[in-house]
């Protein structure tokens, strides 16, 4: 392989790394306001359960976004490269 190639490979790596600690980094602060919260254990198990069908819609959408992102444009410069 090409040292532009390997290069390449290596900044799609990070740019889908840093992706996902951002979206880490969002869902941790939720935790911490939730806990500084105080809430009962009612409240907790409630709030638990809408996070988890909500994290379906947004996280993981998020997630699937990143990723298909840097999939596509992985695609198109090894096509181009390639070709």
């Amino acid at each position: 392989m090409s040292i532009g190639l390997l290069i390449f490979l290596v900044i799609i790596f990070v740019v889908a790394l840093v992706g996902t600690f951002l979206v880490f980094k969002e869902e941790e602060d939720k935790m911490e306001e939730h806990k500084e919260s105080g809430d009962t254990p009612e409240e907790d198990n409630k709030r638990s359960e809408e996070y988890e069908e909500n994290w379906l819609k947004s996280g993981l959408g998020k997630q699937g976004l990143i990723y298909g992102v840097t999939f596509v444009i992985f695609v198109i410069i090894a096509f181009v490269i390639f070709m």
